[in-house]
């Protein structure tokens, strides 16, 4: 679940090897480029397109939707929690069809998930932090980002309620968040006995 972002070139180490020096010299490829996971361009080009002002309501809200989908791949999930809210106000305010306005619900749920993750598992990480099932250590200290997770899985659910995948992570935001098993509605919950640890088995420890 985590994704850590590119360190910014002030915070990098510079390479004394030539073969850390052939990497670096990659890496620096892939980030100006396009790749789905490093590439800035992408990024550049629709902050560019957005820049220039007097797009149609339509083309902006496709615009903003797929800069804030980029900058959650790039692991920037505050920017696109910033992108991902206008294009929603965009999609409602018009009238956009039901399936631009869940996927734009499912991705800010998605950003905010991963927002959570940074501040908690990465920024104050303990040897319980991911493991399931969720122990009272591995929940988040600061549940704002996970509790708005699991608000907008469960939006997205009472839209399309046999959706498995987002009951799932509706259930891990509310774990994560201190808020399972009350804030999850029966429908979606995951009985709290279906993680009981195997006797027979030591539970992990996460060294970070």
């Amino acid at each position: 679940m985590h994704h850590a972002s590119a360190a910014s070139p002030g915070t990098r180490r510079v390479p004394t090897t030539a073969a850390g020096q052939e990497l670096a010299a990659i890496c620096r490829s892939l980030e100006a480029g396009d790749n789905r996971y490093f590439g800035r361009r992408p990024e550049e080009q629709l902050r560019q397109r957005l820049a220039t002002g007097g797009l149609p309501p339509a083309a902006e809200l496709e615009a903003r939707r797929a800069l804030g989908r980029e900058l959650l791949e790039l692991g920037k999930p505050a920017d696109a929690i910033v992108e991902l809210e206008a294009a929603l106000d965009l999609a409602r305010g018009s009238g956009a069809a039901q399936e631009v306005v869940l996927d734009l619900i499912a991705l800010q749920g998605l950003a905010h998930l991963q927002a959570a993750e940074d501040t908690n598992c990465i920024s104050m990480h303990t040897a319980a932090s991911c493991i399931l099932p969720i122990l009272p250590e591995g929940v988040h200290r600061q549940p704002e980002h996970a509790r708005k997770a699991g608000d907008l899985f469960l939006a997205f659910l009472e839209q399309i309620p046999r959706s498995l995948q987002t009951a799932w992570l509706l259930d891990l935001s509310r774990m994560i968040s201190g808020d399972y098993p009350e804030g999850v509605p029966e429908p979606y919950r995951l009985p709290p006995g279906r993680f009981a640890e195997d006797a027979s088995a030591r539970r992990w420890i996460d060294r970070g």
